[in-house]
């Protein structure tokens, strides 16, 4: 059964979709902070600046896509003997990352390392720039190597979800610091950066799109002793010759344990960040009956 997907379709539905996630993310915000219901579970669910909910999945769901597409392209590159295979390589293993960070948050331990005020009051956001500033100088002439209309699509993309994550997240921190979190203003500015991120991952997944569908893909997925062809309207006699991927169970269960492994260390470091406060806690307790028995004690004497 041939099954055809239409690029220009699809992402319309996705910016639709995209739009629709804004506005129920609006609503939520001004149920919230101006009708008052902030104990409405429903307003959660459709939250930009809540975690957990349908914006979470949505933007991870379109993350995790985009590190299939990095992956087959690789793997394809790799099959050519193409130049930049390591880069569209990297690009995979860092957006399958990004994926369960952003479900996991696991970036967000990382400002517990800094104690820091204004545009740093996110501390996490000086690591998170360091690092993307690093892989820009680095893919500089990786850029170059593509086509004109994939290199704006990339940049354009890349500009977006950079600048709501990291740019927006700054001006986030400066009105945390000065302000605080718990008003419209807040949850506005964390709604353009969650639109900006959800905008920039969007752009990124079509534009990896339309570059598989300017090579003219052909997928064989082996399975066993069978095999089925995807992605060819003609028959296997009149195909010209294409590179085939192949996806073998112990590829697959590497995967499967790598991302495990990765989520089990980031539930381990959480749990040992809510251990440390929880001990703390409870020493800053003792110490408190400690002072309050000693002034007892010295009451009556």
């Amino acid at each position: 059964m041939d099954f055809e997907l239409s690029i220009s379709k699809a992402r319309r539905f996705l910016l639709r979709v995209w739009a629709l996630l804004i506005v129920g993310g609006l609503a939520a915000e001004f149920s919230r902070h101006v009708l008052g219901a902030s104990d409405n579970g429903l307003v959660d669910f459709f939250s930009l600046s809540c975690e957990g909910n349908l914006t979470t999945w949505a933007v991870s769901a379109i993350l995790l896509l985009c590190a299939l597409q990095l992956t087959l392209i690789t793997i394809l590159k790799r099959s050519n003997r193409a130049a930049y295979v390591g880069h569209w390589g990297f690009l995979a293993c860092a957006f399958f990352y990004i994926s369960l960070d952003e479900t996991a948050q696991i970036h967000e331990h990382a400002s517990d390392w800094f104690d820091l005020n204004g545009a740093f009051y996110y501390g996490w956001v000086i690591p998170a720039g360091i690092v993307v500033l690093l892989i820009g100088l680095c893919y500089l002439k990786f850029l170059w190597h593509l086509s004109r209309r994939s290199r704006i699509q990339f940049m354009i993309a890349g500009a977006t979800y950079v600048g709501g994550a990291l740019g927006v997240e700054m001006g986030l921190g400066l009105w945390a610091d000065s302000v605080g979190d718990g008003n419209f203003i807040y949850s506005l500015i964390d709604l353009v950066e969650e639109g900006m991120e959800i905008l920039g991952a969007t752009l990124f997944l079509f534009a990896l799109a339309e570059y598989i569908s300017r090579d003219s893909v052909c997928i064989t997925f082996h399975l066993g002793e069978r095999s089925q062809t995807a992605g060819c309207g003609v028959s296997s006699e009149a195909r010209p010759p294409k590179p085939s991927v192949f996806l073998s169970r112990r590829a697959i269960l590497c995967y499967f344990v790598g991302m495990f492994l990765i989520g089990s260390g980031a539930y381990v470091w959480d749990a040992r960040q809510s251990f440390r406060e929880s001990c703390n806690e409870a020493i800053k307790k003792q110490m408190h009956s400690a002072d309050k028995e000693d002034v007892e004690n010295r009451n009556r004497e």
